[in-house]
């Protein structure tokens, strides 16, 4: 893609969330805020066997930024920080931590 394609990609992104065109250091900045908390989290949880972290941080970025087109708000995390901190006390698999995300999901 390079950078002209990232550039064009961004221009066909506000032109189809035409009020979404702003983004600030500010959004940048708070977008990454829970980082510090929710990556600590997934590595112990891979750790402790409960998740593969790539594919976990993928598709956590993925719905981030879909939520964020579609909602026009940042999402929090603190759902995905409790299912870590219970996955990793009491030991879940990836099955029971994929499927506590997915009705922690359809809760939210």
């Amino acid at each position: 893609w390079g950078l002209e394609g990232l550039l064009q990609a961004r221009l066909r992104m506000v032109s189809l969330f035409p009020s979404r065109g702003r983004l600030s250091l500010r959004e940048v900045s708070g977008s990454l805020g829970d980082l510090g908390t929710f990556i600590p989290l997934l590595l112990g949880l891979a750790r402790a066997g409960g998740v593969e972290p790539v594919p976990a941080l993928f598709w956590a970025g993925a719905f981030n930024v879909l939520g964020g087109l579609t909602w026009d708000a940042p999402m929090c995390v603190q759902p995905m920080k409790t299912i870590a901190a219970v996955g990793i006390a009491e030991g879940l698999s990836s099955q029971q931590v994929a499927l506590a995300g997915m009705m922690t999901s359809a809760m939210v």
